[in-house]
């Protein structure tokens, strides 16, 4: 299962309730998954770096919780 857009949407959720403490950790595994390798063509983006592969979902899911 692509746990990306699970833990972006979660702490969507966590947001919204108000809960901080579980929205700062659902928000620690989204950003674990970023790729921050300067050389990558997808560098900043969540997804696999070694694959290249990306997927706008878990993207935009990453980007509402972030500003939620």
């Amino acid at each position: 299962m692509n746990q990306r857009p699970t833990m972006a949407l979660a702490a969507s959720i966590f947001a919204t309730l108000g809960d901080e403490k579980h929205y700062q950790v659902a928000m620690n595994n989204v950003w674990r998954l970023q790729v921050q390798q300067d050389s990558s063509p997808i560098n900043g983006g969540i997804g696999d770096a070694k694959t290249k592969q990306v997927y706008s979902y878990s993207n935009l899911t990453a980007l509402n919780a972030a500003f939620n």
